[in-house]
C-alpha cells in the first residue's frame, strides 16, 4: 500500500504564518566591479571599482540619479556578466561558475513579460512544472501554487486572466514566478515603476517579507518616498558609476553630516542623498563657469593694475567682474530653483514643513559651497591677473563686495523663481533684468555695488609704463563717477541692507505664492 502524501506541505523558505526557515546567512559579495564600453567620442566607464556585500535577512536597495549605473550593477550581480567587465562576486565567500551561480539567483526585470490570455493560478502552475525539479508530485506543486499565491496576495486575482490584472498585481505575479525556484538571492530592477504609491508599498512590503524569510533581496528603486524607503534596512547608492554610500539606512544621515552634508530635518533620505549628487553637478558647473569666465577676464585685462594709463580700465575690470559674480550666481540659481518650487509646493500643502523651514534651510545649504566659494575663487583670481597690488586693506574689501554680490545674485535668482507667474518664464527673464541693469549702469554705476572701486583706484601709480604722467590720477576718476566722497562702510552697509530686504520680499513671495 502506498502512503498517502499530506495535503500540509510548504516548500522551503516560503512561510504563511510567522514562522521562517533559517538556513544560516546567505551573503553576496562583490568587490572590484568595473565595466567600460565604447563609444564613438571615447569610453565610458559605466561602473568603476565596485564593492559591497548584500546579507539574507536584511531588504537592500540601490538608488542613484539615471545614469548612475543601477541597471548595470544589478545585471552583474544577476549573472549576466558581459565579457569586458572585471571584478569577482562571491557567494558565501565562495567563487560559483556561471551556471551554478545563475541557478540560485532570480533577476526579476524591469520590463515583466506575461502570457496575457491565461489566469494567474495558471501561469504559476505553468512555472512550477518547468522550474522545479523533477519527482515532485502534483500534490507538492499545487501547494506550492498555493503557498506562493496566499504569500504575495493574490488570492483575489487567482482565477483571473493576466491581461485584466492591475499593474500591482502583474509586478507581484512576476515576482510569484521566481519564488517557485526557491532562489536564496533574488534582484528587483524597479519593481514599484509605473505603480502608483498604495501599489508601490504593497509591492516592496512583500519583497520585505521574501527577506525577512532569510533571502538576499537586493532592489533598484527610483526616487522612492519616505514612507517606501522606511522599508528597507540597507542602501547603496551611485552616482556616476561609483559608490557615494553603502550601509545601513540609518546610518546614511549621519555619513553625509561628518563630510558636511546636513539633512534638514523631516526631509526624505532619499531626495537628500540624491539632491547632493545633483547639487555636486552644479556647483561643479557654476564654479566652471566663474573659471571660464574669469579666465577671459583675465585675458582682456591682463596686468592693467601696474599701468597708471589705464586707470578708466581698471573701473571697466571691477565692474565687469560684479557682473560677472552676480549673473552666474543667478542663472545657475533660477535654472534649478523651478524644479524645487514644485516639490515644495506638493510637500508643503502635505504639511511635511513650513515655508520658514524650507526658506531657512535653503540658505544655509547654499551659503557656503554657493557663495563663499564662488566669491572666494574669482577673487583670487582675477586681482593676480589683473595685476593689482598685493594689499590686505584691498584684498579683504574687494572679496567683501563680491561675497555680497554673489549673494545678491543667488537672492535675485531665487526672487525671480518666486515672483513670476509661471516657472519657465523665470529663466528668459532674470538674465535680461541682470542685462538690463548693467547696461543702464555702465556710466555711472550703483555706489552700492562698485564701493570697492574706491580702495583699489586711489593711490595708482604715478606714471605709466612710459613713463608719462597718467591722464587721471585715481582721486580724479573717483570724482568723475561721484565717488570721491564715497564710504566703503555706509556702501557695503547699503548692499547687505539691499541684500537683507530681498531676502524678506523672497519670503513674502513665497508666503503668498503657496
Amino acid at each position: 500500500m502506498q502512503p498517502v502524501e499530506s495535503d500540509h506541505v510548504t516548500i522551503p523558505l516560503v512561510s504563511t504564518g510567522n514562522g521562517s526557515t533559517n538556513r544560516g546567512e546567505t551573503k553576496l559579495s562583490f568587490s572590484g566591479i568595473s565595466y567600460t564600453i565604447a563609444r564613438r567620442h571615447g569610453p565610458k566607464q559605466v561602473l568603476d571599482q565596485l564593492s559591497g556585500t548584500f546579507r539574507s535577512g536584511r531588504l537592500a536597495s540601490i538608488i542613484g540619479p539615471s545614469g548612475a549605473g543601477k541597471t548595470s550593477l544589478l545585471n552583474v550581480l544577476g549573472g549576466f556578466r558581459p565579457r569586458d567587465v572585471r571584478g569577482s562576486i562571491l557567494l558565501n565567500d565562495q567563487e560559483l561558475s556561471v551556471g551554478s551561480y545563475r541557478a540560485k539567483v532570480a533577476y526579476n526585470t524591469q520590463q515583466i513579460a506575461l502570457l496575457p490570455n491565461i489566469t494567474v493560478k495558471e501561469t504559476l502552475e505553468f512555472a512550477v512544472d518547468l522550474r522545479t525539479r523533477y519527482g515532485k508530485s502534483k500534490v507538492r506543486k499545487r501547494k506550492t501554487v498555493e503557498d506562493v499565491i496566499a504569500l504575495l496576495g493574490l488570492d483575489k486575482c487567482a482565477h483571473s486572466q493576466v491581461r485584466v490584472i492591475s499593474g500591482g498585481e502583474r509586478k507581484r505575479l512576476s515576482i510569484a514566478q521566481e519564488l517557485i525556484s526557491e532562489p536564496k538571492i533574488m534582484l528587483f530592477d524597479e519593481p514599484t515603476s509605473g505603480l502608483d504609491s498604495e501599489a508601490s508599498y504593497q509591492v516592496v512590503s512583500y519583497l520585505r517579507e521574501l527577506a525577512r524569510q532569510d533571502r538576499c533581496v537586493v532592489s533598484v528603486v527610483h526616487q522612492p518616498s519616505s514612507d517606501l524607503l522606511e522599508l528597507f534596512d540597507d542602501v547603496y547608492v551611485l552616482s556616476s558609476g561609483r559608490c557615494m554610500y553603502r550601509g545601513s539606512l540609518d546610518g546614511m544621515i549621519p555619513y553625509f553630516e561628518n563630510v558636511g552634508l546636513v539633512c534638514p530635518q523631516y526631509y526624505n533620505r532619499a531626495d537628500f542623498a540624491l539632491s547632493t549628487i545633483r547639487d555636486y553637478i552644479l556647483s561643479i558647473l557654476r564654479l566652471g563657469g566663474l573659471i571660464l569666465l574669469g579666465a577671459m577676464i583675465g585675458i582682456i585685462y591682463y596686468d592693467i593694475g601696474n599701468d597708471a594709463s589705464k586707470i578708466i580700465s581698471n573701473t571697466a575690470f571691477i565692474c565687469i567682474s560684479l557682473a560677472l559674480v552676480v549673473f552666474i550666481n543667478a542663472v545657475a540659481v533660477v535654472l534649478s530653483f523651478p524644479m524645487e518650487m514644485a516639490v515644495l509646493t506638493r510637500e508643503y500643502q502635505a504639511n511635511c514643513y513650513s515655508i520658514a523651514a524650507y526658506y531657512f534651510a535653503k540658505l544655509t545649504t547654499d551659503f557656503v559651497p554657493m557663495i563663499v566659494g564662488n566669491a572666494s575663487l574669482p577673487h583670487n583670481h582675477l586681482l593676480h591677473e589683473a595685476g593689482q597690488p598685493v594689499e590686505l586693506d584691498r584684498f579683504l574689501r574687494f572679496g567683501a563686495i563680491l561675497l555680497l554680490t554673489g549673494w545678491f545674485g543667488q537672492i535675485f535668482g531665487l526672487f525671480g523663481g518666486s515672483y513670476l507667474p509661471r516657472s519657465n518664464f523665470a529663466p528668459f527673464v532674470v538674465p535680461v533684468a541682470i542685462l538690463t541693469m548693467v547696461l543702464t549702469r555702465l556710466k555711472v554705476p550703483p555706489r552700492p555695488f562698485t564701493a570697492s572701486t574706491g580702495p583699489i583706484l586711489r593711490a595708482r601709480p604715478a606714471v605709466t609704463t612710459h613713463g608719462c604722467a597718467p591722464s587721471k590720477p585715481g582721486d580724479q576718476v573717483l570724482a568723475m563717477l561721484d565717488m570721491d566722497q564715497a564710504d566703503y562702510g555706509v556702501d557695503g552697509g547699503g548692499l547687505a541692507a539691499i541684500v537683507g530686504v530681498m531676502h524678506v520680499v523672497v519670503y513674502v513671495c513665497l508666503r503668498v505664492k503657496d
